[in-house]
């Protein structure tokens, strides 16, 4: 073969090999895998970024030279993991509690996928933002006054917007117009001073009292107006009222001045419950305005003392356990600011609580002459009641004091005499004696049994009937009337 035919030879060889990688199946121009598990790059592999002109082969599923090179001796990289799967599900809707009004501020608690963002719409527009933390959490919005109607939604990482979570507010910024405060000062003593206040329906009030005290009072302006009382130490005060409507605005304070000037109390007055003469005294006491009186009981040198509260009304009673005597009272009565009135007495209380006295004696040996005599003494001024056995008045008087002396010539016969006393304040003493008079025998006796027996004899009558007829009532069935000693 000459020079010019190997020449040729070789070249045509050289088209044949270059033809060959271009078109073999095993290639990587035909995207099969060679025996080390990558292939030369196609222009995709070059469109999609895994080739490079300093990089045209690449390795699939782990393959590879352990650091070798291939078409034009580049570096092979590991192949890249597939990207994870898009995400397309919204977060849960926020989940809202009960949301709160003060002024123009509303707050809402709400509970939202952790990361994502909240956003707070009014009126198509968003009025607040804010990164959700998966508990629940308060958001402030700060709103205009008027109805607003207000959606909350959760947005993802991956922008997924949640369903919306919605409620209605009506927001009210306006406070109430000033309350209106009306004092009226007392003029009776221990009397209230009372506060009425006027303003807004329904609105809620506060009211400060300052001075020589200091009192609150709170509540709700029911009917536009309201009242609180109290009892207030003489003095300068001051009255600050504040008024708040259902959304919380306070309005402008109102503040009035005034004076208490109560005068002290009158003297109590002091009447005296207990019987007249009994024991205990108890004294009733009326002192109106006052809070307590302070009584006490004087008898010579000594003297008993008590403090009585008063009720509302101004009473109260005092109660003294004390012994036969005469007595004074004088009471003062305070008002609760410590006012003291001037002193009242009652004077001249006499109790009498024993019995009275009664002393008895009889002239026995008067008895047996037809004669009852007998000697009293009892209280001076007590009434002195005497009556037979059947309880008929033999005699009624006075006593002196002192003895009194009588005596009366009565038939003979047994007697049963009661006497009482009774003082003037009701209490009695009373004794009971049984007497047994005789008559002795004379001359004019026997005339008149002589006189009976032929009487008798004549006529059938009982002796004894005959007997009472001629010597008068019999002492059993009707006593004589004693006449009264004399002085008395």
């Amino acid at each position: 073969m000459g020079h010019g035919s190997g020449r040729r030879l070789c070249l045509a060889l050289t088209t044949l090999v270059l033809v060959g990688v271009i078109a073999s199946p095993a290639g990587a121009h035909s995207g099969g895998l060679d025996s080390k598990g990558g292939h030369h790059c196609r222009q995709a592999g070059y469109n999609s970024g895994k080739c490079s002109p300093l990089n045209s082969y690449h390795y699939h599923n782990g393959g590879g030279d352990g650091g070798g090179s291939a078409g034009g001796g580049s570096s092979r990289a590991p192949a890249a993991p597939p990207p994870p799967p898009a995400d397309t599900t919204p977060p849960e809707a926020p989940r809202l509690g009960a949301h709160a009004v003060d002024g123009g501020r509303v707050r809402v608690p709400v509970t939202a996928e952790q990361g994502a963002r909240l956003h707070v719409v009014s009126g198509g527009t968003v009025i607040h933002s804010a990164a959700a933390t998966g508990d629940q959490q308060e958001l402030v919005l700060d709103l205009t006054d008027g109805s607003h109607a207000i959606e909350l939604t959760a947005t993802d990482a991956a922008g997924n917007r949640s369903v919306a979570a919605s409620f209605r507010v009506a927001v009210d910024t306006t406070p109430p117009e000033p309350a209106e405060i009306e004092v009226v000062a007392p003029t009776a003593p221990g009397a209230a001073t009372t506060v009425t206040i006027r303003g807004e329906r329904s609105a809620r009030y506060e009211l400060q009292l300052s001075g020589p005290m200091s009192e609150t009072a709170k509540g709700t302006l029911t009917g536009g107006s309201a009242e609180a009382a109290w009892r207030l130490t003489n003095g300068e005060y001051a009255a600050v009222v504040t008024l708040a409507d259902g959304a919380k605005n306070v309005s402008d304070a109102t503040e009035v001045a005034f004076t208490v000037a109560l005068p002290s109390p009158q003297p109590p007055a002091l009447r005296l419950l207990s019987d007249v003469g009994s024991s205990p005294l108890v004294i009733a006491v009326d002192a109106p305005g006052a809070e307590s009186v302070d009584v006490s009981l004087h008898a010579g040198d000594g003297a008993q003392e008590q403090t009585i509260a008063l009720d509302d009304a101004g009473t109260g009673t005092a109660k003294f356990a004390v012994d036969d005597g005469s007595y004074a009272l004088a009471a003062i009565a305070s008002d609760f600011q410590g006012q003291r009135s001037e002193p009242a007495a009652l004077q001249d209380v006499v109790v009498k609580a024993s019995a009275p006295a009664l002393a008895l004696a009889f002239a026995e040996e008067m008895l047996s002459t037809g004669i009852f005599a007998y000697q009293l003494t009892a209280d001076e001024g007590a009434t002195v009641r005497i009556t037979s056995a059947t309880k008929e008045l033999l005699a009624e008087f006075a006593a002196t004091g002192g003895p009194q002396n009588f005596s009366i010539e009565v038939p003979g016969g047994d007697y049963s005499i009661t006497v009482a006393v009774v003082d003037a304040f009701g209490n009695e003493t009373v004794q009971e004696f049984a007497a047994q008079v005789s008559v002795p025998f004379g001359t004019t006796d026997a005339v008149v049994l002589l006189i009976l027996l032929a009487m008798i004899v004549s006529a059938g009558v009982g002796a004894r009937r005959l007997w009472r007829r001629l010597r008068g009532t019999s002492p059993t069935s009707a006593a004589p009337t004693i006449p009264p000693p004399a002085g008395s």
